[in-house]
């Protein structure tokens, strides 16, 4: 038996709909552990089944999308529409584009600059910031006036261990 079915076995229980029955234990149930097995380990199990089916489902729907291409009407950039007796398909051809700078560098002053199709991007270089923030706090509380932080989503990943 694997070590994912010896999860669910001793407790980690799925729903109909194969999501995780459990509440917030509490500070007793944290410390008890069923045969070793705590509810830690029971939402990994869930997460890395849950994990499984989205990536077969990602893989399916990457495979239907492929035979709607096959048999629709698609332009190499733009939009196309397709309707059906049920259904409204849209068909989105994309090209990506990269600037050679050093190319760019060569040609630009020759293209007038109302007419230059290139940007410039002003970015944070996160790793300045953090050795600012760390060798000077003054300097870095006078640039977070202009640096806006919030939360991001919280990273997981999960891994058996053998």
């Amino acid at each position: 038996m694997g070590h994912s079915n010896e999860i669910l076995k001793s407790g980690g229980k799925l729903d109909p709909n194969n999501s995780v029955l459990c509440k917030p234990p509490t500070k007793e149930e944290k410390s008890k552990m069923e045969n070793g097995v705590t509810e830690l380990d029971k939402l990994c199990h869930a997460h890395q089944q849950a994990a499984e089916e989205e990536k077969k489902a990602k893989a399916r729907r990457l495979e239907i999308e492929g035979l709607i291409v096959a048999i629709s009407d698609v332009k190499e950039e733009g939009s196309s529409i397709t309707k059906t007796r049920y259904y409204k398909c849209t068909c989105t051809g994309k090209l990506t584009r990269k600037l050679d700078q050093e190319a760019w560098e060569n040609i630009r002053d020759d293209i007038p600059e109302e007419l230059q199709p290139v940007k410039t991007k002003v970015d944070i270089d996160l790793p300045k910031l953090r050795a600012i923030e760390s060798a000077n706090p003054e300097l870095f509380r006078l640039v977070c006036k202009a640096i806006a932080t919030k939360p991001a989503k919280t990273s997981i990943k999960v891994e058996v261990l053998s």
